[in-house]
């Protein structure tokens, strides 16, 4: 069988801060592309011009080399297709995680006709728990056309070199932009060191001083999350680098736990009957207060509602890379309850 071939491109630089050669992209493009066969070109990048791109790739290959002897690998990776990329790819690396850890471990088990699909069965002292894995993709909350336009009203009153972080809870209109705006470049003026100028029911506006204004020849807009630090609430933003400005904004305030709710119930059509059974969700991109959302989950747990769920599990890069702490939120009238010998592996 000839050898496929793959015309690719790389920024030098690039490959030599993720400490990897040429050879070795080769090496890691021709296994994948053995594993996904007629997928490969829709999942694996083909220029690695930036980290991002590179870290894909290596991080496909990290987790599909590690999952290749486990059972039922051919069906989870049948699952792969660039609709489903980060929820396949978060079931992959919720099995890495514990295939040191248990004694079997089955990637899309088959279960009886009647039962539930779950992504992940494992076995710890000869008892079975299956997992269904959620990938919740917050890019759907994300409003770039809402965020362009405040910033292009709010960038024509910075006639300042200083970066501006702009937050809201509703969306203003054109009339609260425009007197925001004057409102901003009246106390910029005014400023001596960073900190927020405006903070009110609605909005927020952060300066931070900067002595010059940055390259007016750079263009650039990027997706962020951003955190409050105090009331630890995460919400979708952008920031836009433009004419040598900088102005991040994120809103509006979103309803994150109805969202949740929904994605966890939707879960329990996988239930295996008779076993313990864990839903398992990625919070990288999750929004939101954690708290607030943790809270809305343990909501869901009555006596007699949802006692198929032995439990929830938040999980993060963290998590999953080193040694970050799992989040567990255990259902205390679960028909099938979690033991101390699987709780510790998520510890």
């Amino acid at each position: 069988m000839a050898t496929k071939i793959h015309s690719i491109s790389c920024n030098l630089e690039v490959l030599q801060m993720r400490g990897v050669t040429i050879d070795d992209i080769k090496y890691y493009m021709d296994f994948l592309s053995k594993i996904l066969k007629k997928r490969f070109k829709d999942l694996v990048p083909l220029s690695f011009m930036d980290t991002q791109s590179l870290d894909r790739l290596l991080t496909l290959y990290e987790v599909l080399s590690k999952l290749e002897s486990v059972k039922g690998f051919g069906r989870h990776v049948a699952e792969y297709n660039q609709k489903m990329f980060l929820a396949t790819l978060f079931v992959s690396r919720v099995a890495l995680y514990l295939i040191d850890k248990v004694e079997d471990l089955e990637l899309e088990p088959i279960t009886s006709e009647n039962e539930g699909n779950p992504d992940i069965r494992i076995t710890i002292n000869e008892i079975d728990i299956f997992i269904e894995c959620k990938n919740i993709e917050s890019a759907q909350f994300s409003d770039i056309d809402e965020h362009r336009k405040i910033f292009d009203i709010l960038e024509t009153y910075m006639d300042f070199p200083h970066q501006i972080m702009f937050s809201y809870k509703t969306t203003p209109t054109i009339d609260e932009l425009h007197s925001l705006g004057e409102n901003i470049r009246k106390l910029v003026g005014k400023v001596k060191i960073s900190g927020n100028i405006i903070n009110n029911k609605n909005f927020k506006v952060n300066v931070d001083l900067r002595e010059m204004y940055g390259n007016p020849n750079m263009t650039a807009v990027a997706d962020m999350i951003t955190e409050n630090i105090g009331s630890g609430d995460r919400v979708p933003g952008h920031a836009f680098m433009e004419k040598g400005k900088t102005f991040l904004v994120d809103g509006p305030e979103i309803d994150y736990k109805s969202i949740l709710k929904t994605k966890v119930k939707s879960a329990k059509k996988q239930y295996v009957n008779n076993h313990i059974f864990l839903t398992a969700i990625n919070t990288d991109s999750m929004l939101g207060v954690m708290n607030e959302n943790i809270q809305c989950i343990e909501s869901l747990f009555q006596p007699d509602q949802n006692t198929r769920y032995s439990g929830v599990l938040f999980a993060n890069n963290q998590c999953l890379t080193s040694d970050g702490k799992w989040k567990q939120i255990i259902n205390p009238y679960a028909v099938n309850p979690l033991t101390d010998d699987i709780t510790r592996i998520f510890r």
